[in-house]
């Protein structure tokens, strides 16, 4: 193994969770399972790892366990996870949630007629008056499907889903007919909703530039650092759209981190120790807390990730050290 063979790259700093699409509903007994299928495109669902690709994570090994396999199955599970230890895995591009950390692929959404349609709450709410009016789950659900297919869909493309200190979010909404052509709307206004922590309270308008029919930037940084400007803030788009009765309301969640509490400072070395490769990356602290850093380890020569590492490590103020080790069995 030649060492100028690798390179180091798409180091990213997690400095807190990262926000997860909310799907229009869910309930106890899986009524919308059809509803979900049809909204989503099935190349966008997550990828499970297995094989030489990595082996599933520990939250997709928990989600098996909880599923209730068979004690063989949990077995198989644990020897094919444990092949490889929790901070070094191997990486291919199909892993898109670590080669490419920051984005997340968002998939259409229907803009539903009917309001009590639009939230999970209303629409359990309204599906528990329709069984007691006596509809079957059945009729219920294809009723929705039948208004779901024929509705006019949205979807927010973010160029980040978590905001750090100096960023700027580009937020493009995209609005099409059922048909899959664009949907010309009228806007009436764009506002920034603080974390639920803070109240849910408005933090200001968001400027926006229609780009095209269907199609609408919005920008947005934060002000200051102040805590109302933390957490997981909503764009939340008021709109007339062509076929729907009232006015809607559009809504798109993202993280927000106004200050870096460490920064990389570009200096880096490498070492080999008892078969594995470690690269010793060097931070500038600010503050002192437990960090989550993630680091991908591509070849120079094929240009493709091979390696993905993990440190998770409370740091002191200063000048410190991590050392991210790519795991020799890996290579």
């Amino acid at each position: 193994m030649k060492r100028k063979h690798l390179l180091a790259g798409s180091i990213v700093l997690i400095l807190l969770m990262i926000g997860i699409l909310a799907i229009l509903l869910s309930n106890d007994d899986n009524d919308i399972t059809n509803m979900e299928e049809q909204m989503f495109d099935p190349e966008q669902h997550f990828h499970i790892r297995e094989g030489a690709e990595g082996f599933p994570s520990p939250r997709e090994l928990e989600k098996m366990i909880n599923e209730g396999p068979t004690p063989e199955a949990q077995l198989v599970a644990y020897r094919l996870y444990s092949r490889y230890p929790p901070d070094s895995r191997p990486l291919s591009r199909d892993m898109r949630d670590l080669t490419n950390p920051w984005q997340i692929k968002y998939v259409p959404l229907p803009i539903m007629n009917d309001p009590r349609a639009r939230s999970e709450d209303a629409l359990k709410k309204m599906i528990d008056e329709l069984v007691a009016q006596g509809k079957t789950r059945e009729e219920i659900m294809e009723q929705l499907n039948e208004e779901a297919r024929e509705s006019p869909r949205f979807v927010f493309e973010l160029n980040r889903h978590t905001v750090t200190a100096n960023d700027e979010l580009k937020a493009i909404l995209v609005v099409t007919d059922s048909g899959g052509s664009p949907l010309s709307i009228d806007l009436m206004s764009a506002e920034m909703k603080s974390d639920g922590h803070f109240g849910n309270i408005g933090l200001g308008s968001v400027p926006y530039d229609q780009k095209g029919p269907g199609n609408y930037l919005f920008t947005w940084k934060a002000p200051s650092a102040d805590k109302k400007y933390w957490g997981s803030l909503t764009l939340e788009v008021r709109a007339r759209v062509p076929g729907i009765e009232d006015e809607v309301t559009l809504t798109q969640g993202f993280y927000s981190s106004p200050i870096a509490p460490a920064r990389f400072t570009g200096n880096a070395s490498e070492r080999l120790e008892k078969g594995s490769l470690l690269i010793d990356v060097e931070l500038d602290v600010e503050r002192e807390c437990r960090y989550s850093l993630h680091a991908n380890l591509y070849s120079v020569i094929d240009d493709e990730p091979t390696h993905w590492a993990s440190v998770d490590e409370i740091l002191k103020p200063g000048r410190q050290v991590v050392s991210f080790k790519f795991f020799g069995k890996v290579f």
